[in-house]
């Protein structure tokens, strides 16, 4: 049987989007300018990286945010949330599932995984 395409006006709602890690590998390509980079640029919404989570954390925090620490993660999040809305930017997707797959049940490294995919959600419900 052969599949069925995906309906063309089903995809009219997806935002033209950009990922915030392929714009800028500079120190001075902050979060903000790449924001306002790809705002400008007209695009609707972004993929956020997850280390662009943890720079401009650091950056507003005035101290390197660990990737596990959550409850700064969060708070940051809070920030890039206000800092897209007022580029008219939308987030479509957070980009950290980094080495999440493949991990024998049991493993350390999978507890690991699901912890961290935990924390996540937790910033992604933001």
């Amino acid at each position: 049987m052969p599949e069925q395409a995906i309906p063309q006006d089903s995809l009219r709602g997806i935002p033209f989007s950009y990922a915030s890690c392929s714009i800028g590998s500079q120190s001075t390509d902050t979060l903000p300018r790449k924001l306002e980079a790809i705002s400008k640029a007209g695009f609707q919404a972004i993929e956020l990286s997850f280390p662009d989570i943890i720079e401009f954390g650091s950056r507003t925090l005035g101290h390197q945010v660990a990737p596990e620490n959550f409850a700064e993660l969060i708070t940051t999040a809070g920030e890039i949330k206000k800092l897209c809305e007022g580029y008219g930017l939308k987030i479509m997707m957070l980009q950290p599932f980094a080495n999440f797959e493949g991990w024998k049940r049991g493993s350390i490294e999978r507890e690991d995984a699901f912890a961290r995919a935990n924390g996540w959600i937790e910033i992604m419900n933001v």
